[in-house]
C-alpha cells in the first residue's frame, strides 16, 4: 500500500501555489466540447463523483514524459506542480 498519497482539492492545490500542469499527449479539451459542456452540467447539478488524478510534474518529467503548461509550453522545473494523468475532460468542465 503506498502512503504517499494524498486527497487534496483543485482549491486546496492553488492556495498552496501549486499549478496543474498537463501530458502532451493528451488531446486538447476546450470548454467548447461538446462532451465537456454535458460534464460541466453534470458537476453543476449533482457534483463531482469520480477525482481527478494527479502525480508531481517532477516524477512524469524524470520519466521522460513531455508535460506543459496551460498556455502548451513545455514544463521542465515540475517543482510545485501537478500532472493531470486522469480526468482532462472533468478538469476543463469544473473550470
Amino acid at each position: 500500500m503506498n502512503t504517499n498519497l494524498k486527497v487534496t482539492t483543485v482549491e486546496e492545490l492553488i492556495k498552496e501555489s501549486k499549478a496543474i500542469v498537463f501530458l502532451a499527449f493528451n488531446r486538447d479539451v476546450t470548454d467548447k466540447t461538446p462532451h465537456v459542456r454535458r460534464l460541466a452540467k453534470s458537476i453543476k447539478e449533482e457534483g463531482l463523483h469520480t477525482p481527478l488524478h494527479l502525480v508531481p510534474a517532477t516524477t512524469a518529467i524524470e520519466e521522460g514524459i513531455e508535460v506543459l503548461d496551460d498556455k502548451g509550453s513545455t514544463v521542465t522545473d515540475g517543482t510545485d506542480k501537478y500532472v493531470l494523468v486522469d480526468g482532462n475532460n472533468k478538469y476543463r468542465a469544473i473550470q
